[in-house]
């Protein structure tokens, strides 16, 4: 394949990766009119299908792991004053030492098999909702946990490392956190006061969460459906009432964390430290559909490179 993607000027570098094409993804992309695509269909084409077929059809087959009972102990241990995403980390590395093993396709197994398991042990009984999940299993293939996982494994590192990688770019504010400091920012907005809070935040350079993703520049429809759920049952609550203020208030593209906590949150799950949990198990869907794709032929290794520029040159 010999054709032109895009022409690459001084501007990219500025912009990052985001805006350059880095590889091929078989499960999802974004239409800028269409919004998140699963297999070439639009995302909610897959409304109906029962969760497991869906995950069947990322994953090749659904994944199924016992953890040895020592390795539950262990997991058990571990300190539950820390974040949430770090309790996962740690547990992480517990299944690399306890649960080893030798070909990086296993060891994913072990990872994708077990790690529902593994969050209830740590945090208890967690809810799987369809709309939820079945919604945030990926999102075009570009997320920095992808990226990262995908860099880490093509460079050598087992699946364990790798899907702790994904961990540690998923936990930034913008990623992983984002839904509930969407949710929180939401609950705590003046309802009165919106317009003068708005143009503080824009006046701070501060963000207004669950807006502004790229490459959801037109439409995020996980957001549209959200929403469309959210009004067939919570139509007269206030928070969502407030949501809808907001949303005409800014004139902006919402993207999913704009409703999905409060989604998450009007169907009874309270415990908004736990939301980046939620989306951690349906993300790592997307993710090691990825990893297993990746896996199975070789690629070239993921190295950045950078021009060198003087640095009174930087503005």
């Amino acid at each position: 394949m010999h054709d032109t993607l895009f022409e690459l000027t001084e501007d990219h570098l500025l912009e990052g990766p985001r805006s350059i094409p880095m590889g091929f993804c078989g499960t999802s992309h974004v239409d800028p009119e269409l919004g998140l695509m699963y297999f070439g269909e639009p995302v909610e084409n897959f409304l109906d299908m029962p969760l497991d077929d869906l995950v069947e059809k990322f994953l090749g087959q659904i994944p199924v792991h016992i953890l040895r009972q020592e390795t539950k102990v262990l997991i058990d241990r571990i300190d539950r004053h820390l974040e949430p995403l770090e309790q996962l980390h740690q547990a992480l590395e517990i299944l690399e030492i306890e649960e080893w093993k030798e070909t990086f396709f296993d060891q994913l197994q072990v990872v994708l098999g077990s790690l529902k398991e593994v969050a209830e042990i740590l945090f208890g009984p967690l809810p799987i909702d369809p709309l939820f999940y079945m919604l945030h299993l990926d999102e075009g293939g570009g997320s920095p946990p992808a990226f990262v996982a995908k860099t880490l494994a093509s460079n050598g590192c087992n699946a364990y490392k790798s899907v702790q990688g994904a961990l540690t770019a998923f936990s930034a504010p913008r990623i992983g956190k984002e839904m509930e400091n969407a949710l929180r920012q939401l609950q705590n907005i003046d309802q009165d006061a919106m317009e003068e809070e708005i143009e503080e935040l824009k006046r701070d350079q501060k963000l207004v969460f669950g807006y502004d993703l790229f490459p959801f520049t037109k439409i995020d429809t996980r957001a549209v459906l959200f929403e469309k759920a959210l009004m067939e049952r919570f139509m007269d609550e206030p928070l969502f009432q407030k949501a809808q203020l907001l949303k005409q208030s800014l004139k902006k593209v919402p993207h999913s964390h704009a409703f999905s906590g409060l989604y998450l949150f009007y169907r009874g799950f309270e415990e908004v430290r736990l939301y980046s949990v939620l989306l951690f198990l349906a993300r790592i869907v997307g993710i090691g559909a990825q990893l297993i794709e990746d896996s199975q032929h070789k690629k070239l290794e993921i190295h950045p490179y950078y021009f060198y520029r003087r640095r009174d040159e930087n503005g």
